[in-house]
């Protein structure tokens, strides 16, 4: 294990409670790994670039060997360039906050982004395969409720999304869920249950060098 990407869907900074559970994450794998580099992409529409129709049709273009025109290969390098920026990791943390029960436009964005054939996931006549195998991924969530109870279970988009997207593309994937955050409980108790899932993960899961 070489290097760390945190990827933070949530704006909220140190009041995040899917970051605090993800910096439990970090700085407990970083004692198990002291030369691990760590690096932080805060997701924003300032970070990410425009794929439009140019990107699209240059998705298709590259993909049949076709030249680019100029606009395809600006808008196709940009996004290149942000998978290049996650390529470079070994092991992924997502803090990941649910927005209208499902994740943030700009993690989406993200996702759109660098999810492309050759990339991610390769396509043959077998089907797909995801070309990200050996690589991990720890996913902590943070909602406003509890959607682990049966009659909310339904209204969760965000957990299964992301699990299927980690799936597909070949990451083993791993979670937490800071949950309830907008109910009156007793947070801290549930923040320690995160903490303790975390070292379980951790050391079922990783070894220290």
């Amino acid at each position: 294990m070489k290097k760390i990407l945190h990827i933070i869907a949530s704006p909220r900074g140190e009041r995040s409670h899917s970051r605090h559970v993800s910096s439990y994450f970090i700085g407990k794998i970083q004692g198990m790994h002291p030369h691990l580099q760590v690096e932080e992409l805060e997701l924003n529409p300032a970070t990410l670039p425009v794929f439009g129709k140019p990107g699209v049709f240059a998705k298709f273009k590259s993909g049949a060997g076709v030249p680019l025109a100029p606009d395809e290969r600006e808008e196709w390098e940009s996004a290149k360039a942000v998978w290049l920026r996650f390529q470079s990791a070994d092991t992924y943390v997502f803090s990941i906050p649910m927005w209208n029960f499902a994740i943030p436009y700009e993690l989406k964005h993200f996702i759109d982004l660098i999810t492309q054939p050759g990339w991610t996931f390769g396509v043959s006549d077998k089907g797909y395969e995801g070309l990200l195998r050996g690589r991990k991924a720890f996913l902590s969530f943070a909602a406003g409720g509890n959607y682990d109870l049966p009659e909310t279970a339904g209204f969760d988009f965000m957990r299964p999304y992301m699990r299927f997207w980690c799936g597909f593309n070949g990451m083993e994937s791993f979670e937490t869920t800071n949950h309830s955050t907008n109910q009156s409980i007793d947070h801290d108790a549930v923040l320690r249950e995160c903490k303790a899932q975390v070292d379980d993960i951790l050391l079922k899961n990783y070894k220290a060098e």
